[in-house]
C-alpha cells in the first residue's frame, strides 16, 4: 500500500516523522470512533429505544456528552499533528480552509467540514437551557451529517481504507447509524398530531345573555 511505503521510508529517514504520521492516523481514528458512538447514542435516545429503561437515561446522557468531548479533543490533535506531517507538509491555511489541501482535496475537505461541525455542535450541550430544548434538538440533528462527512473523509483520504480491518468497521458503523436514523424517522412519523382547539362561541351580553 502507498501509506505503508510512505511510513517505511519515513522511519528510515526520520523517526519523528513516523511519530507524527502515527499521531495523525490514531487521532483521526479515535475522533471517528467517538463520533460514531455519539451518533449511535443520540439516535437511540431520540428513537425511543431507551424508554423502557429510564434509569439508563442519565448515564447515557453523561456518556454521550463525554464521547462528544473526546471527539473534539481527538479532532484538535488530528488537525495540529497534520502540521508536522513530513509527507503532506500542509500549511496552517490548508489545514483550516476546506478543500485547499494538496492531497485528495475533495475528501480532505469533507473531513474539514465535518470537523467544524463537530467543533460547533459538540459544546451545544451547555447551551441547551439558553436556546431551548426544541431549538437545540433541531441544531443537534446536524451531528449525523457531520458523521457521514467524516466517514466519507476516512474512506476517500485514509491510507488504510483498503484494509478490511478498517473498512468493515466503517461500513458497519454507518449501517447501524442508518438503521437507528430510520427508526427515529419512523417514530417521528407515528407521533399523533396535536389536537385542534376550537374557538369558544362568543358570549352574549345584556338581557339576552343566558
Amino acid at each position: 500500500m502507498v501509506g505503508m511505503s510512505v511510513v517505511l521510508s519515513a522511519v528510515s529517514r526520520d523517526p519523528l516523522q513516523y511519530a507524527a504520521w502515527l499521531t495523525v492516523r490514531a487521532s483521526g481514528m479515535v475522533a471517528l470512533a467517538a463520533l460514531t458512538l455519539t451518533v449511535w447514542l443520540g439516535l437511540a435516545s431520540a428513537g425511543g429505544l431507551l424508554k423502557r429503561r429510564p434509569q439508563l437515561r442519565g448515564t447515557v446522557g453523561i456518556v454521550h456528552e463525554m464521547l462528544a468531548l473526546a471527539a473534539i479533543g481527538a479532532l484538535v490533535v488530528h488537525g495540529v499533528s497534520l502540521l508536522f506531517d513530513g509527507w503532506l507538509k500542509p500549511s496552517v491555511l490548508q489545514v483550516l480552509v476546506p478543500f485547499s489541501m494538496s492531497h485528495a482535496p475533495f475528501w480532505t475537505g469533507l473531513g474539514q467540514l465535518a470537523g467544524y461541525a463537530v467543533l460547533l455542535l459538540g459544546p451545544s450541550f451547555y447551551l441547551r437551557k439558553r436556546i431551548g430544548a426544541k431549538r437545540w434538538r433541531s441544531i443537534h440533528r446536524f451531528t449525523t451529517v457531520a458523521f457521514l462527512l467524516a466517514v466519507g473523509h476516512a474512506i476517500g483520504s485514509g491510507t488504510d481504507t483498503g484494509s478490511a480491518w478498517l473498512l468493515l468497521p466503517l461500513l458497519g458503523g454507518t449501517a447501524v447509524a442508518v438503521v437507528l436514523l430510520a427508526i427515529r424517522a419512523a417514530r417521528a412519523n407515528r407521533r399523533p398530531a396535536p389536537p385542534v382547539r376550537r374557538a369558544a362561541p362568543p358570549r352574549r351580553s345584556g338581557a339576552l345573555a343566558p
